[in-house]
């Protein structure tokens, strides 16, 4: 990959993150899970999505999107929405919201993201 292929798939990669951010579906936490630290503020930032009192009453939370997810949740969000957004979460925690969020739509989401794993599968 060259220097113009780099700059081009970087430009695509912040449309999405700037598309998510527009949207309200993340916001950007200079908290680094790797290491459990606060790195300065302007060298690093990663997208989360807040989870609020969604797993559990009464907590501050929030979900790490990677590079590697960020397609799938901009498709389960233009799809379902809010409750798309929690299955992208519980999706990904491999855990199940608070009964007040498990609704049709959620379960619509958590089988679409289901399929769309079983065919990123596949195509390995």
């Amino acid at each position: 990959m060259d220097d113009v292929d780099k700059l081009r798939a970087e430009n695509a990669r912040l449309r999405k993150l700037f598309y998510l951010a527009a949207q309200d579906v993340i916001w950007f936490s200079t908290y680094d899970e790797d290491t459990q630290t606060w790195p300065d503020c302007g060298e690093f930032f990663t997208p989360v999505v807040n989870v609020n009192d969604t797993f559990a009453y009464a907590t501050a939370d929030a979900e790490r999107v990677t590079d590697a997810q960020i397609d799938n949740l901009i498709a389960v969000h233009k799809q379902f929405g809010g409750a798309g957004v929690i299955a992208w979460a519980a999706s990904v925690r491999g855990s199940e919201p608070l009964a007040a969020y498990q609704t049709e739509r959620y379960f619509a989401a958590r089988e679409m993201l289901r399929q769309r794993d079983s065919a990123s599968d596949e195509r390995k």
